[in-house]
């Protein structure tokens, strides 16, 4: 992990992102947390794995039978 400052870093870029897996911590709030850009944090999300979008599968059925019934389309 290189130094020990590295490795801190490390260790709370880890903590924060296991808070945001959890649901504990805003996306904005993690960004803050460690001082970078929101714009940034989707490209350090994706080395640890965690998607920007929490969109299950079922919750895109569901939307998709909400828009179908608003426009009469078959489900």
């Amino acid at each position: 992990l290189g130094t020990e400052e590295e490795a801190r870093q490390e260790a709370k870029t880890a903590l924060v992102f296991d808070l945001v897996r959890r649901g504990k911590v805003s996306k904005a709030k993690a960004a803050e947390l460690l001082k970078i850009s929101l714009w940034d944090l989707p490209a350090l999300l994706a080395q640890y794995r965690i998607p920007w979008f929490d969109y299950s599968e079922e919750d895109l059925e569901k939307d998709l039978q909400a828009l179908r019934a608003k426009e009469g389309l078959p489900g």
